[in-house]
């Protein structure tokens, strides 16, 4: 903090040489005329003095015979005096404290933190509501009244804290849990198949299986009932009780695949890209662009502005509109069964990575005068469970609509 102190009310670094360098010192001192940071050098002291400290030392320096020779000059009245002739420099940087100034003392953005219930989109309505919208100034913020207008509004937020940081008012809250009336059943009814197959492995952790091993089985065929006996010792069933299903089951199940490559397609062709700049500030733009092309033309978008934390709704944004035009593009038939062969391999690769055993490949390329042509089957073996949105006969296998 000294420094900067010291920075804007300038000073010089100058070099004390003298037969009586310590009568001098003192007699400045006695003058209430302070040095700082001072070191011994070989050829005298080298220190630090205050500008106007330094136009009242003549007089003890002549008396002492004490030679003042200035090093350095640092400080706001040099530092303008250097550039008194550069104005558009000058006016440029205050024109920058000023704009930096405006936007540093306003809020722009809303963050919140810690709301379920309610939504980001409810409370900054409620918060326009308020008259606290982007663009209100901090000043005009009272962090303990909003405080308490939310917790009164909102009677289920137990704890609220609104601070500024930056250019963003945060705003904490914890909401109060409800009590739960009742817990929520997240048992599944039953589980069906999701694609024909043969049954291979079955694990049954809770119901009562329907299938067995080895039977074939279509899709939305039930495999595990939610459902389980209850017998007495006889063997008679007493009671039908609802435990949810929850198993593995694993089919032998065939998957189509076909892939078509055409040698002649279409590729875009394009040619000069035309700039639109877009200046954003909160809800607000303007736009400046120039012979931007009216049909058959992309938009890549650049956005410009260095500090999206610090101002998120203050962004210049860079649109470039590129014409093109379609035109024929063709491909080598070599190239495209290699494609083919490449993308075929990268599908069993996938099969493999998610856990899918692959029994047999019968998928076959074939070349022809314009196309090459991937097509055939994979027979795996996969999970084919999944949870049925019917309730299940707890009598039987049939499945029902859940009245």
């Amino acid at each position: 903090m000294e420094r900067w102190i010291r920075f804007f009310r300038s000073y010089v670094i100058c070099q004390i040489s003298g037969p009586d360098v310590e009568r001098f010192l003192n007699m400045c001192r006695h003058r209430d005329i302070t040095f700082f940071d001072m070191c011994r050098e070989a050829d005298g002291i080298r220190a630090g003095i205050l500008v106007e400290d330094f136009k009242r030392i003549k007089p003890m320096a002549v008396k002492t015979r004490t030679k003042i020779h200035i090093k350095r000059r640092r400080g706001v009245r040099f530092l303008l005096h250097r550039y008194r002739r550069r104005r558009g420099f000058v006016l440029g940087f205050l024109l920058f404290i000023v704009i930096l100034s405006f936007l540093t003392s306003h809020i722009w953005a809303f963050e919140f933190e810690g709301n379920s219930r309610y939504t980001d989109e409810k409370l900054v309505k409620y918060l326009v509501t308020q008259r606290i919208r982007p663009g209100v100034r901090v000043s005009a913020i009272s962090g303990s009244e909003l405080e308490e207008n939310i917790r009164l509004t909102f009677p289920d937020i137990s704890w609220v804290s609104v601070q500024t940081k930056g250019s963003v008012l945060m705003i904490h809250l914890e909401e109060m849990i409800p009590p739960r009336t009742e817990q929520e059943d997240t048992r599944v009814p039953a589980l069906v198949a999701a694609c024909d197959g043969e049954i291979v492995a079955m694990v049954t952790r809770s119901g009562t299986p329907v299938t067995t091993l080895g039977q074939t089985v279509a899709a939305g065929d039930m495999l595990i009932n939610g459902y389980e006996s209850i017998k007495d010792d006889n063997g008679e069933v007493l009671q039908e009780k609802y435990v949810g299903a929850d198993g593995d089951i694993y089919a032998k199940v065939q998957e189509d695949y076909e892939k078509i490559y055409p040698a002649a397609t279409e590729v875009k062709q394009y040619g000069p890209s035309h700039p639109k700049y877009t200046l954003r500030l909160g809800d607000h733009g303007l736009s400046m662009a120039f012979g931007l092309p009216e049909e058959n033309y992309d938009v890549f978008t650049e956005i410009l502005t260095p500090w999206p934390d610090l101002f998120p709704r203050i962004s210049l944004q860079k649109d470039f509109y590129r014409a093109f035009e379609t035109v024929p593009s063709f491909t080598s038939l070599a190239q495209l069964k290699a494609q083919a062969q490449a993308d075929l391999q990268a599908t069993l690769e996938n099969y493999d990575a998610s856990g899918i055993q692959v029994l047999a490949n019968h998928v076959a390329i074939e070349t022809g005068t314009d196309s090459v042509k991937a097509s055939g089957y994979f027979t795996v073996i996969r999970s084919i469970g999944q949870p049925s949105v019917l309730q299940p006969d707890p009598t039987g296998s049939a499945l029902t609509a859940d009245e």
